[in-house]
């Protein structure tokens, strides 16, 4: 286990390097973005904030991780729990569904898949 936990290490230290390298090539403006726009994210959690860009889905996240939740289940129950309101979001009830249904559909591909973000166009409540 100790060479594997050295291997991850080093990959993890190398996208540091190029992720720095890349910021620092950026800088100079010979891009329209002055900063890489793919964010580091190895977990679940992290790539979940990293699409979406609410810190308290991920903590959320976390949690039903830690109390076992399979993804279906954990899907749902983050779904539901940005509908509710239990997550502090500045949305209203259409952006909430939106965001639901594009959170839960991040979860169940792992957040590995652009779907979720190019794949629904719309949600809307009638």
């Amino acid at each position: 286990m100790q060479g594997s936990e050295e291997y991850l290490k080093e990959l993890d230290d190398a996208v540091d390097a190029l992720i720095s390298l890349a910021n620092e090539a950026r800088s100079k403006g010979f891009d329209v973005a002055l900063r890489v726009e793919s964010e580091k994210a190895n977990t679940l959690p992290e790539r979940v904030v990293a699409l979406f860009g609410y810190p308290d889905i991920g903590e959320r996240i976390s949690y039903w991780l830690s109390k076992g939740l399979g993804k279906r289940e954990l899907a749902f129950k983050i779904a539901d729990e940005i509908l509710a309101g239990d997550i502090s979001l500045d949305l209203g009830p259409a952006e909430k569904a939106e965001l639901a249904v594009r959170v839960g559909l991040s979860i169940m591909t792992g957040a590995t898949v652009s779907a979720p973000v190019e794949g629904i166009n719309k949600v809307v409540i009638r």
